[in-house]
């Protein structure tokens, strides 16, 4: 094992929430934080969904952006729709040792207590695997599938156009990874706001 995983395994068991995550009703869901991938062009309009929603449904929200492309520095307009209430954006400079992320950049988010976590973004990165981890939500839904299974709901979108839900290995279900691809993230969003409404 080399000195980089060493170092990720020793953060990941520092950080690591010690939250017991499974489905949890809307009814009891107050406090949100979602992760909305800002490559994507669509990321605006899926955005206002998400706000539309928890507003809705007098749920507290985070919104925080991700784009790791080389070129990103900002989002393209950060005074549109969807940007008002943005808590953070994570981008390819907050990316530090070992692909870790910058403990600073993520400090906030480390002291917070979350009833839902939302992350739409499709990067399969040690970053994204890392704040996924530690982030202290008692439900965790997503698009990407990581070691040790940390979403309990993860919805797959597959080259015909389709998006089906994968539950953990709690429920004895795998999937081909090689099916996640990027696809407008909205409809990855309404896949998991119906699922949502329907728990009980």
């Amino acid at each position: 094992m080399g000195l980089g995983n060493l170092f990720r395994r020793h953060r990941l068991k520092k950080y690591s929430s010690p939250v017991t995550t499974g489905f949890v009703p809307l009814k009891d869901i107050r406090k949100a934080i979602v992760i909305i991938d800002a490559a994507d062009p669509a990321y605006q309009e899926c955005a206002g969904t998400a706000e539309n929603f928890f507003k809705r449904n007098g749920i507290t929200a985070e919104i925080h952006y991700t784009d790791f492309r080389k070129s990103c520095n900002r989002l393209p307009d950060e005074t549109g729709p969807g940007h008002q209430n943005a808590a953070g954006f994570f981008r390819k400079r907050d990316i530090g040792l070992f692909k870790m992320p910058k403990i600073k950049k993520i400090k906030e988010i480390i002291k917070n207590d979350y009833d839902l976590l939302i992350s739409l973004s499709p990067d399969n990165i040690f970053f994204m695997e890392f704040l996924t981890k530690i982030i202290r939500a008692r439900f965790k839904t997503g698009r990407v599938v990581f070691s040790g299974e940390p979403f309990d709901l993860v919805i797959i979108p597959s080259e015909s156009g389709d998006y089906k839900p994968y539950h953990n290995e709690r429920d004895g279900n795998r999937i081909d990874e090689e099916e996640n691809i990027h696809v407008n993230q909205e409809k990855v969003l309404n896949k998991i706001i119906d699922f949502l409404s329907k728990v009980e």
